[in-house]
């Protein structure tokens, strides 16, 4: 009975589509045909599970459901090793409520795909979306539901469809076909590699994972945290569909303190050419790891932007770092000073010649006028000759992010994060720099992983490397921290809070403000001052009196304007924390902390925030506790914990602040302002003392473990939810009298 209801559905989908077809001019017919066809490519013999119009009941009070869904990732081989990598994506979702509504009455997708959107009414009447009213636009990923980021990829742009007509109970029907890549390749060629999550933000009733790996290619595919494993189809031609194939998969859990990657379903592969015997490589692999060699074999296949470049670059390093006439035995101030100096004359001004010449090979980014970051490949491998020059003794350093797994699972050379253990009585690291990284400092993503260190084997009869494992250092409580010291006033009119504030970030949280901080880029010409090159940022003095002027004139108000935009920027920053701002002046940086001699990032602003004091008859309630910024408000739901708990690094924040008591007034209570919630996880603490016309409180929030078992997730909320209580608390100015 079910079989021929669905066929007698499909039958009426069928005839739908043909009357719309018939509104179509020749050419879009055609092209509506070509697409048809490749949308259809993937994982035909499965295209019933598409039949499906209801979803189970379990599902029923979701928002929505995916009740089906196919990715299929075709490989394509063409004459001399090229390769077409085409990804087709089909879902059947089910609107079940407002929030679906909303959430899909927006297409987005990527403007270079293919796509074909369809709405299914509860009648079972079929009609295309029309796709007149696309528009491409610059991408705000804020604006775009999580739903669609595998639609849309890593652009500039996106594609957005109104779905019009789209209602509360129908189906909708996308498709999309995207060209990942094509071209011709030098052996050995490795495809991109892909990473799948199972868990979607709706419940999925049926989906399937299909990959086509060529008959002259090889794959690598794990499967991991209760992935199904593939099954395996090998067709005469010697090509082979791994096909995964999962069902009734309920809707992905988002905690708090958590790796998506290591928490969830997920499988990840990639292929390769199956090369000639000089570029020995590793077989299909779907049920086991690669062996430790084969890791550092994927982290020694280097590229380089220009093997030229990379040349005059190492020799420009060792040159500086001779001239400053260093001992042998300064071994880690050499590392420093070439470290600093590749810093300053590639990343820090686009117009030095060596980030120039980078540009001929293209950059990673550019961001406020120069290169934010260059090749890990090409930097390493400079520091290595720089560390060979100088007798320094040293090991390849090997390892994964925490937020993606272990280095032993491991299949492409993308998951790796390398870098170099310089070895002595104190040993440090060096990792890929940026604009504002300083010397051995380890990434805080890598704190505490475990990884390989290896180096050429010393048995001459042994082609490989010697590897063992160790764990990388982690940065102590008391390196990473916030602290915001604040001198608060009520305005005349009793409704506004002034506040002279100063801010220090230490360590890993300082990130968190080099963009709104550094807009005036000061940090040039004192990096180059400490490299011998100040001149290349010194300005060029006309002797033609009125050009000089001219050029002072453009000069100041293009500062003006730097200053202007810089301030709006750094509103939006404490708005960001829930602020209501009236107003942001008088910023000034004192220290970028950009080295690790000056690791502490320092600047003061004034602000005045709105909507923080409130009249109650003759006294005033003041929301003392707002000043501390905004802190995570726990839900319910929040209380339950299936998963373990992960932090980047230990940290802690302090606000201190200095309420100046108007005159005639006085704080009812300020002791209702202490809190103290202390366990092994985490803590919080609010201390109060009025001192004359002053009330001084402080807080303080760390996290003090990188990883704690789920079991202990009420040590968090206990302290999550004390920083809440407080950021509620008020205090009353009570009038004397």
């Amino acid at each position: 009975m079910q079989q021929q209801q669905a066929a007698t559905e499909a039958i009426q989908e069928e005839s739908d589509e043909k009357e719309a077809d018939k509104k179509l001019s020749p050419s879009e017919l055609r092209k509506k045909r070509l697409e048809q066809g490749e949308f259809e490519t993937a994982l035909k013999e499965y295209v019933s599970d598409f039949d499906r119009t209801t979803a189970p009941e379990k599902y029923k009070n979701n928002s929505a459901v995916i009740l089906a869904q196919s990715i299929y990732f075709d490989f394509t081989p063409t004459p001399q090793n090229g390769l077409i990598e085409k990804r087709i994506i089909r879902r059947r979702v089910l609107i079940q409520d407002k929030s679906a509504l909303e959430t899909f009455s927006m297409f987005y997708t990527r403007p270079d795909a293919k796509y074909k959107l369809s709405i299914i009414k509860p009648d079972k009447t079929k009609k295309e979306v029309s796709k007149k009213a696309a528009l491409t636009e610059s991408v705000n990923d804020k604006d775009i539901p999580d739903f669609f980021g595998e639609y849309i990829g890593g652009g500039s742009n996106v594609t957005k469809l109104p779905v019009q007509g789209l209602e509360i109970g129908d189906i909708l029907d996308i498709q999309q076909v995207v060209d990942i890549s094509s071209g011709v390749y030098s052996n050995p060629f490795i495809a991109a590699p892909v990473v799948e999550v199972l868990s979607n933000n709706y419940p999925l009733v049926i989906q399937r994972f299909g990959m086509m790996v060529p008959s002259n290619y090889n794959i690598q595919l794990f499967c991991l945290n209760g992935t199904p494993k593939p099954e395996i189809d090998s067709k005469s031609d010697g090509s082979r569909l791994y096909l995964i194939t999962d069902s009734m998969r309920s809707t992905s859990t988002r905690e708090y303190y958590n790796y998506l990657l290591k928490s969830s379903p997920v499988f990840k592969f990639q292929i390769s050419l199956k090369s000639r015997a000089k570029y020995k490589n590793i077989e299909d692999n779907f049920d086991s790891p690669l062996s430790e060699d084969d890791i550092i074999k994927l982290a020694n296949q280097r590229t380089s932007p220009s093997y030229e470049y990379q040349a005059a670059l190492t020799k420009a390093t060792i040159k500086y770092v001779k001239s400053l006439k260093l001992m042998p035995s300064q071994k880690e101030e050499i590392v420093r000073q070439a470290y600093y100096f590749l810093r300053t004359v590639t990343l820090v001004k686009l117009d030095n010649k060596e980030s120039s010449l980078i540009m001929l090979y293209g950059a990673s980014m550019i961001k406020n006028g120069a290169l934010e970051g260059i090749n890990e490949d090409l930097f390493l491998s400079i520091m290595e000759s720089v560390l060979d020059e100088f007798n320094i003794e040293h090991v390849g350093v090997a390892g994964v992010s925490k937020k993606y797994g272990s280095v032993a699972d491991v299949i492409h050379q993308n998951e790796l994060e390398k870098g170099i253990k310089v070895l002595g009585s104190k040993p440090f690291y060096i990792f890929n720099l940026n604009q504002h990284s300083y010397f051995n400092e380890v990434y805080p993503f890598m704190e505490g992983t475990d990884v390989l260190v290896y180096s050429k084997s010393k048995d001459r009869k042994k082609d490989g490397y010697d590897i063992s494992n160790e764990r990388l250092p982690e940065s102590k409580l008391e390196d990473n921290y916030v602290k915001e010291i604040s001198t608060v006033k009520v305005s005349e009119n009793f409704e506004n809070l002034l506040l002279q504030k100063r801010l220090e970030a230490k360590g890993n949280p300082r990130y968190d403000y080099y963009d709104d901080v550094l807009f005036k880029r000061d940090f040039v010409t004192s990096d180059l001052e400490k490299i011998g090159r100040k001149e290349e940022n010194e300005e060029v003095v006309s002797k033609n009196k009125a050009r000089q002027a001219a050029y002072l004139k453009t000069k100041q108000e293009q500062e003006e304007k730097v200053m202007k935009d810089g301030l709006d920027n750094l509103k939006k920053m404490f708005e960001g924390q829930k602020f209501e701002v009236e107003k942001v002046s008088d910023f000034e940086l004192v220290s970028d902390g950009r080295y690790d001699k000056s690791p502490i990032l320092e600047f003061k602003i004034n602000t005045e925030f709105k909507n923080l004091i409130a009249q109650a008859g003759p006294n005033y309630l003041v929301s003392v506790g707002t000043l501390i910024g905004s802190q995570l408000e726990l839900k319910p739901e929040d209380m339950k914990r299936d998963f373990d708990i992960y932090q980047n690094y230990r940290r802690h924040f302090v606000d201190e602040i200095n309420f100046e008591i108007p005159e005639g007034y006085t704080v009812e209570d300020p002791n209702s302002l202490k809190m103290n919630v202390d366990n092994e996880s985490a803590s919080f603490v609010a201390e109060v003392e009025v001192k004359g016309n002053l009330l001084h409180f402080k807080t303080t929030k760390t996290y003090k473990n990188l990883y704690d078992t789920k079991s202990k997730w009420e040590n968090y909320t206990k302290v999550l939810d004390a920083a809440y209580e407080f950021h509620q608390k008020k205090i009353v100015l009570k009038k004397k009298g």
